[in-house]
């Protein structure tokens, strides 16, 4: 082989070199780029649950509301039903959200596990179950057809 064919393609393997260690970099910055969301998205997810449980450990007569309308939708009177139904409210918007961060893959399996337990087997299931149809207008389809299924599943077993 002459000597510009020898230089010709050292330069060539040279460049598929940096072509192929450019293609690692990217791969590896797109693997921490979705670590990092999955670690927000979590985090935002987290912040949301911990914000709603302050608000009830916070505020007494929604606490005693809460309690009531777990046991029993029925036994609420007007105002407590609103404010009972307005905080599941936040409740099913922040599941749908964690099921639709899950779908994206911007939630790990391991991190949904925990939403999907809360929603599958919530202890509170059956006066969830009677309010629903309250929050229609703010769940998609797929996610209503998730929550029933699940708790289909549930009365199965």
């Amino acid at each position: 082989m002459e000597r510009g064919g020898i230089a010709r393609l050292l330069v060539e393997v040279v460049s598929a070199l940096v072509v192929l260690l450019g293609l690692v970099f990217v791969g590896l910055e797109l693997r921490q780029n979705t670590n990092a969301v999955q670690a927000a998205t979590f985090q935002g997810l987290t912040d949301a649950t911990n914000d709603a449980v302050l608000l009830l450990a916070g505020d007494a007569e929604l606490a005693r509301i809460f309690s009531k309308g777990v046991a029993d939708p029925t036994s609420l009177d007007e105002n407590e039903y609103v404010r009972f139904t307005l905080w599941n409210r936040t409740f099913w918007v922040r599941m749908q959200n964690a099921y639709s961060q899950w779908h994206r893959g911007t939630l790990t399996d391991e991190d949904w596990k925990l939403y999907k337990s809360t929603i599958c087997s919530n202890p509170h299931h059956q006066s969830m179950e009677l309010t629903l149809h309250e929050h229609v207008f703010v769940l998609n389809d797929e996610f209503r057809r998730y929550i029933k299924s699940c708790w289909a599943e549930k009365s199965v077993q």
